[in-house]
């Protein structure tokens, strides 16, 4: 957990003073290139230093929220550790980092125009960013119900 805060405190300054986590968020889910260009060039080339400077963590970050989720997960001692249920639960916040590196790699290539035709690549890096958004809230549901279901036998999921 430790280690999560510090990821995100680092990521939170080396976006500061241009670029806000909330202009972040909205860049990552833009629904249309244009909206997602117009967000670039409003922070300006001072912004996107930035943002291509947390990179630096957010490269980093994914092993380090999956790997917390998922110990989160495994100390619940009412699922066995050999059902493919537990397994599945356990693979989520990995796979949320995976699509967290594909979207990170999208991005950068985006911001760098690496490729004239990006339309693609824009759009892995929309669908990536809605599945890793998806899968986190996925793990954290889950975590959610295991712990009501460990604090009540008598809830069944």
């Amino acid at each position: 957990m430790f280690l999560s805060l510090i990821c995100q405190l680092l990521i939170y300054f080396l976006l500061q003073p241009l670029v806000s986590p909330s202009e972040v968020i909205a860049l990552q889910l833009s629904p249309q290139r244009e909206q997602f260009d117009a967000i670039l060039q409003n922070w300006g080339e001072a912004g996107i230093k930035n943002f291509l400077r947390h990179y630096l963590v957010d490269f980093f970050y994914p092993v380090v929220y999956a790997t917390f989720l998922a110990s989160l997960i495994s100390q619940f001692k009412i699922v066995k550790r050999e059902s493919t249920a537990f397994k599945f639960i356990i693979a989520v916040p990995f796979a949320a980092g995976f699509f967290d590196w594909i979207e990170n790699v999208c991005h950068i290539a985006l911001v760098k125009n690496w490729l004239p035709l990006s339309s693609w690549i824009f759009t892995l890096a929309l669908t990536s960013a809605w599945i890793k958004f998806g899968l986190i809230f996925f793990a954290i549901f889950c975590l959610y119900s295991l712990t009501l279901r460990s604090r009540n036998p008598l809830i069944k999921f």
